[in-house]
């Protein structure tokens, strides 16, 4: 929180200030980590207060800060991100791959790795590169500010 705090008090002090700001969180703004969540996830749906989350003060003070420097601000919230993304550990497409992998290597058939009620359960995912088209959209239109 303060490195994005002291970023923004940054631009004003230096009288920096972008036309639209967008902040990158995510689906944990849902619970969507710890839970079943509502489908499809909507910018109105309550925040998940079932843990501490650092998003929210995030977002608040990007609001905050928006509206003292008269600017606009955008938040966007992709779900799981997969592609091939060397930095991110966090990847499913690595664990699936390396099971995958695994699978291969044993000459062992590839089961669905989870349990049966996990088939049917909606995933959202998202692609790296779709969502910088979707950010790219975000702040150049002007019915998507704030």
């Amino acid at each position: 929180m303060l490195l994005f705090t002291n970023f923004l008090n940054a631009l004003t002090i230096s009288s920096i200030i972008p036309r639209r700001l967008l902040l990158q969180t995510g689906g944990k703004h849902y619970g969507i980590h710890l839970r079943p969540t509502l489908s499809p996830q909507e910018e109105t749906d309550p925040r998940f207060h079932g843990e501490p989350n650092s998003y929210f003060p995030q977002e608040d003070f990007l609001w905050e800060w928006s509206r003292a420097n008269k600017t606009h601000w955008n938040v966007t919230r992709p779900g799981f991100i997969i592609g091939a993304v060397r930095e991110a550990a966090m990847n499913i497409a690595y664990g699936l791959a390396i099971f995958a992998s695994m699978q291969k290597e044993l000459g062992r058939d590839l089961p669905f790795p989870g349990e049966i009620a996990a088939w049917d359960v909606e995933k959202n995912l998202s692609s790296a590169k779709l969502i910088a088209y979707y950010a790219e959209w975000t702040v150049l239109s002007d019915g998507a500010a704030d």
